[in-house]
Protein backbone atom coordinates (compact mmCIF):
# COMPACT_ATOMS: atom_id res chain seq x y z
CA UNK A 1 0.00 0.00 0.00
CA UNK A 2 1.18 3.58 -1.03
CA UNK A 3 0.50 7.22 0.81
CA UNK A 4 -1.58 7.22 3.65
CA UNK A 5 -5.43 8.21 2.31
CA UNK A 6 -7.01 11.24 2.30
CA UNK A 7 -10.43 11.48 4.49
CA UNK A 8 -12.23 12.45 1.30
CA UNK A 9 -10.43 9.02 -0.30
CA UNK A 10 -11.73 6.89 2.99
CA UNK A 11 -14.90 8.37 2.24
CA UNK A 12 -14.97 7.56 -1.39
CA UNK A 13 -13.58 3.71 -0.40
CA UNK A 14 -16.06 3.27 2.04
CA UNK A 15 -18.46 3.85 -0.50
CA UNK A 16 -17.02 1.55 -2.92
CA UNK A 17 -17.20 -1.23 0.00
CA UNK A 18 -21.01 -0.17 0.77
CA UNK A 19 -21.30 -1.24 -3.45
CA UNK A 20 -21.93 3.08 -4.81
CA UNK A 21 -20.95 3.19 -8.45
CA UNK A 22 -18.90 6.44 -9.12
CA UNK A 23 -22.03 8.79 -9.76
CA UNK A 24 -23.40 7.42 -6.85
CA UNK A 25 -20.24 8.35 -4.77
CA UNK A 26 -20.50 11.92 -6.35
CA UNK A 27 -24.17 12.52 -5.83
CA UNK A 28 -23.73 11.51 -1.70
CA UNK A 29 -20.44 13.46 -1.53
CA UNK A 30 -21.99 16.72 -3.65
CA UNK A 31 -19.41 16.42 -5.72
CA UNK A 32 -19.09 16.35 -10.06
CA UNK A 33 -18.86 13.13 -11.42
CA UNK A 34 -15.66 14.31 -12.74
CA UNK A 35 -13.71 15.32 -9.23
CA UNK A 36 -15.52 11.43 -7.69
CA UNK A 37 -13.91 9.91 -10.30
CA UNK A 38 -10.59 11.50 -9.57
CA UNK A 39 -10.38 10.53 -5.99
CA UNK A 40 -11.18 7.07 -7.21
CA UNK A 41 -8.18 7.12 -9.39
CA UNK A 42 -6.04 8.75 -6.85
CA UNK A 43 -7.43 6.04 -4.25
CA UNK A 44 -6.70 2.76 -6.67
CA UNK A 45 -2.87 4.38 -7.25
CA UNK A 46 -2.39 4.99 -3.43
CA UNK A 47 -3.92 1.49 -2.69
CA UNK A 48 -2.06 -0.20 -5.70
CA UNK A 49 -5.34 -1.55 -7.36
CA UNK A 50 -6.85 -0.62 -11.03
CA UNK A 51 -10.59 -1.55 -10.50
CA UNK A 52 -13.60 -1.03 -7.56
CA UNK A 53 -13.41 -5.16 -6.09
CA UNK A 54 -9.53 -4.79 -5.76
CA UNK A 55 -9.91 -1.37 -3.69
CA UNK A 56 -12.76 -3.40 -1.59
CA UNK A 57 -10.36 -6.13 -1.31
CA UNK A 58 -7.93 -4.39 0.23
CA UNK A 59 -10.42 -2.20 2.34
CA UNK A 60 -11.39 -5.19 4.18
CA UNK A 61 -8.00 -6.96 4.38
CA UNK A 62 -6.07 -3.49 5.59
CA UNK A 63 -9.55 -2.83 7.98
CA UNK A 64 -9.14 0.81 6.29
CA UNK A 65 -13.25 1.55 6.49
Amino acid sequence: MGAPLSPRQLMCLQLLVDGCTSKEIARRLGLSPHTANQHIRELYRRLGVNKNSQAVAVALKHNLV
